[in-house]
C-alpha cells in the first residue's frame, strides 16, 4: 500500500510543522519496531491465526470485497475470532503496538482494532483496503469541522469505495 504520509503537501511546506510530523513518525516507527522485537513470538502465532481465518473466508467462496467485509464483521461481532467466543465492543484493556488486531483475539476492541485485523486479513487475501479517519457523531455537518475520533476501512467494489 502506498504511504499516506505526505506532510509537505498537506502543510504547504511549513517547515516547523513538517519537521514535527516527521519526528512523530520516526518515534512511531521506533515504538513499533520495539514492539515487534518484544512480542515477536505472539506476532508469529497471530499471523498464523490470520492465515487460518483467510483460508476460511476463501472456502466460503465469497464473490466480492464487500462479501468478505460483511463475513469478517459478522465473525468478529459474534465472537468467533475471540478467545472464549466472546467479543465486547469496547476499548481494550491492553493493546500491542504494531498489531492492534490482537485485541480482537483477546475478546475486546474498538474501531481501530477491528480495522487493523481486517487490514491484516485483507492483505493476505490481496484485497485493497484503505484506512479512513473520520468523525463519528450525531450531526454530519458539525463533524466536518471536528477532529477524527473514528476509523473505518474503505473497500473498493464495482469502481466505488464503501466504508466498512
Amino acid at each position: 500500500m502506498k504511504s499516506i504520509f505526505n506532510e509537505k503537501r498537506y502543510l504547504k511546506g511549513n517547515f516547523e510543522d513538517v519537521k514535527y510530523f516527521e519526528e512523530c513518525r520516526k518515534q512511531y516507527i521506533n515504538n513499533k519496531k520495539q514492539s515487534f522485537e518484544k512480542n515477536k513470538d505472539i506476532f508469529i502465532y497471530y499471523d498464523i491465526y490470520l492465515e487460518y481465518i483467510a483460508d476460511l473466508l476463501i472456502k466460503l467462496r465469497l464473490n466480492s470485497s464487500i462479501d468478505y467485509s460483511v463475513a469478517l464483521g459478522y465473525l468478529i461481532r459474534k465472537g468467533y475470532l475471540s478467545d472464549g467466543l466472546k467479543f465486547s465492543l469496547e476499548e481494550p484493556d491492553k493493546e500491542i503496538n504494531g498489531k492492534l488486531g490482537i485485541s480482537i483475539v483477546q475478546g475486546s476492541g474498538c474501531c481501530r482494532n477491528i480495522c487493523d485485523i481486517q487490514k491484516d486479513i485483507f492483505n493476505i487475501l490481496n484485497i485493497n483496503i484503505i484506512p479512513f479517519y473520520c468523525y463519528q457523531g450525531n450531526d454530519f455537518f458539525e463533524g466536518l469541522n471536528k477532529k477524527a475520533n473514528h476509523i473505518i476501512n474503505l473497500v473498493e467494489y464495482n469502481d466505488n469505495m464503501y466504508g466498512i
